[in-house]
Order: C-alpha cells, then structure tokens, then sequence
C-alpha cells in the first residue's frame, strides 16, 4: 500500500492511497513492439492525464497518456516497448507512479526475431523487382504490419504502416535498396523479414 500527499480542489494535503499492477516483462522483435495493461487502483476519482510516467528508459518505453477509467476507483493504461530496428539483448526501464512509486520494467529482444525468415501461414509479394517507378507489396496471412524502404547505409526512405501498400518510387536514384517487414500474422506470430530491391531505369 502506497501513501503520498495529494491536493484536489483545495490548499490541504490528502493522503492518497495507490496501487499499481502489470506485467514489468516485454518481449518484441527488433523493430516490433509489444504492449502490457496496467491498472491503478485507490482514489480515482477525477480522471487524470498521465497516471505514471516512463523516467528511465523512454527511448524504448512509452506509456499510454490517455487512462481508461473502469470505476471511481480503478483505471487501466497501457505501456508499449519497442526497441529499434537493429536492436539486441535487454533494455530496462523506470515506470514512476503518482505516488513516487517505481517499478522496473525489462524488455528483451526475441532472438528469433532476428531470423530473415515468415511463419508458415504469412507470404509476401514484391512487384516488379526490378522497377523503374512503383514498386506493389502485398501481404497475405498478415493482421498488422510496418514496412521500412532503406537504403544500403541504413537510412529509412520511406515507411509506412499497412500489410498492402504501393510505393511510388519515382523520384528515387535507382540502385539497390532493403525492403524490412515487421508484423504480426492472424495467427499471433511475431515476424521481421528484408528483401532486396533494385530501381532500374
């Protein structure tokens, strides 16, 4: 049980009391993400902005700034871990609560992740390869998806977040580039996949 001083529509500390529950553990795949529920319980009551705050590990932690209110005295919020493109091993973050209270939160890069490979039940089609100005990428099997266009040094070119999408390719230097896929198929499996593209005119 958590105490800390609280003032609400007057000059007088009140004493609130707290609690705060989830998972403190995420696992994604490089350029994935994954989100936990929290829930805060104790006094409620009017409805509050931001119920706790990321101060340590914001670069691949970030909590949900809009609390969902389940009674007077209970609201849930979500916190997400994503850890970059290229990233490995574990990272650890600070989760602090309107009562000065901290809790830890670990997330962990899934090795298989990293696995230039589909689940059985996902395909994509990349047309035509090589192109001269629109390139189509079409999924099957996927429920979301993040598309990333880079060039050779790793510079994101363009993006987007759908599991169909037609890239106009038009105004780019032609040459070869890496098409990265991050997503999740129906069935829940977690995928990141790269293919190369040529631009040829």
């Amino acid at each position: 049980m958590l105490l800390c001083s609280m003032s609400i529509f007057s000059r007088t500390a009140t004493a609130c009391v707290n609690e705060y529950f989830g998972p403190s553990s995420f696992t994604a795949i490089p350029g994935g993400s994954q989100t936990q529920t929290w829930t805060e319980t104790g006094y409620i009551g009017l409805a509050r902005t931001i119920p706790a705050n990321i101060t340590a590990g914001s670069d691949v932690f970030t909590v949900d700034q809009s609390p969902t209110m389940v009674s007077s005295d209970s609201a849930t919020f979500t916190i997400t871990f994503t850890p970059g493109v290229n990233s490995t091993g574990i990272f650890r973050g600070t989760l602090t609560c309107d009562c000065n209270k901290t809790y830890e939160l670990v997330g962990t890069v899934a090795a298989s992740g990293v696995a230039n490979s589909l689940p059985s039940n996902v395909s994509f089609t990349i047309t035509p390869n090589p192109a001269t100005d629109n390139i189509n990428i079409i999924s099957s099997g996927v429920r979301t998806a993040e598309i990333g266009i880079y060039d050779l040094l790793g510079k994101e070119i363009a993006s987007s977040k759908t599991t169909t999408w037609k890239w106009d390719a038009s105004s780019i230097a032609t040459g070869s580039y890496i098409v990265r896929i991050v997503g999740e198929s129906f069935s829940g499996d977690q995928f990141i996949v790269s293919r190369r593209i040529i631009i040829a005119r």
